[in-house]
């Protein structure tokens, strides 16, 4: 059985773009905006799962980004969080 060590690094891709809108958007309503379940949002933030390719392009339509873009910075943020 192998563990997976996880380090704490910057903010996941769709926490950091989270916070940084002017009304704090909480983790309840994007999860609904989204219609998933904030346990989801909450998974994908910490980096339990990745999201589905669906849900990365509601996502990067949200955040007004390219869904592959965000997959690659997504990946790249994993990469940062594995020792």
């Amino acid at each position: 059985m192998t563990t997976t060590i996880l380090k704490k690094t910057r903010p996941n891709p769709l926490r950091a773009w989270r916070h940084q809108q002017r009304k704090l958007l909480s983790m309840r309503r994007l999860a609904a905006q989204l219609g998933v379940s904030s346990v989801s949002v909450f998974d994908w933030e910490t980096g339990n799962t990745t999201p589905r390719p669906e849900n990365f392009a509601k996502i990067a339509a949200l955040m007004g980004q390219d869904p592959g873009a965000l997959r690659r910075s997504w990946d790249r943020w994993l990469e940062g969080m594995l020792i």
